[in-house]
């Protein structure tokens, strides 16, 4: 308001066109950066309330019975997840500073956290040892297993691949559901198709149909998989335990259909898999 007044003033005091244009546009001017320091202040403001509540945080997580030295690993891992995006914008966000950011920088927060949880316990970090870490790590899982498959559905939906497979890999650590882990890691690589992301995406069906719990439609991604590179045998026989092992699909009759094709164009008749054979014959 004060620039406002000064600039109206100004100009009822002047006879000048010029004169008067000028000083508009200099009240103008004067006024967007006043709004813009504004605007940065409050932002700041939510830049350093973030900062306070995860400080508070880090006292009831302790106050709790809680590892403190979980916080700031659960941000690292956000940044590791950053730092393997497929998308340079992603892989930057966490290093840049923004201005009209309303959180911390996540490399800020990492080190906050790290120096409170030492500060808090003595100097040194709080840590699980690796007996304690892989039994926390199996609750949570038990209490995750159901959505796993629905969750990395939705992930790979984001097309960041790369983000998917590191988010993989973690879940990989202790070799648990390591079928449908593998299967969505083959997943990933097929959607991305780069370079030598179909032999990857294979590697990784392959190793998921040796445990109990891949999903039923990885023998149809491994024949599809073979069907583009023209191993027509071997796409034959991955699509044949496919509809041997789920003959209710709705796609089993196009899958059926693809294999007699296939048969058809290569002369080769082959037997059709009974179900018993889906995990001894390998792919």
């Amino acid at each position: 308001m004060i620039i406002t007044a000064i600039g109206v003033s100004a100009i009822n005091n002047t006879d000048s066109y010029y004169t008067m244009r000028d000083i508009a546009n200099l009240s103008r001017d004067l006024m967007e950066i006043s709004y813009l320091a504004i605007l940065t202040s409050v932002l700041s403001y939510s830049r350093e309330a973030e900062s306070q509540a995860d400080a508070w945080g880090l006292l009831y997580t302790r106050e709790a019975g809680y590892i403190t030295g979980d916080s700031y690993e659960v941000w690292q891992s956000q940044l590791d997840e950053d730092q393997h995006s497929d998308f340079e914008a992603r892989r930057n966000s966490g290093g840049i500073f923004d201005m009209f950011a309303t959180h911390p920088m996540n490399e800020l927060r990492i080190i906050a956290l790290r120096e409170q949880d030492r500060a808090m316990n003595g100097g040194t970090a709080s840590t699980r040892s690796a007996q304690d870490a892989k039994a926390a790590r199996r609750a949570y899982r038990d209490h995750i297993r159901p959505f796993l498959s629905s969750w990395l559905e939705d992930d790979l939906k984001l097309r960041d691949y790369g983000s998917t497979l590191y988010v993989v890999d973690r879940l990989l650590i202790d070799n648990d559901d390591a079928g449908v882990l593998n299967y969505y890691k083959g997943e990933a690589y097929r959607r991305r198709a780069k370079g030598d992301d179909l032999n990857q995406a294979l590697a990784a069906y392959r190793t998921a149909v040796g445990y109990p719990d891949a999903p039923k439609q990885t023998y149809r991604q491994i024949g599809e998989i073979h069907r583009r590179n023209g191993d027509t045998p071997q796409a034959i026989e991955a699509f044949e335990l496919y509809v041997a092992g789920a003959p209710d699909a709705e796609d089993a009759w196009l899958i059926q259909d693809q294999i007699d094709t296939l048969k058809t164009s290569s002369g080769n008749e082959q037997p059709a898999a009974t179900t018993g054979e889906a995990d001894t014959r390998g792919l």
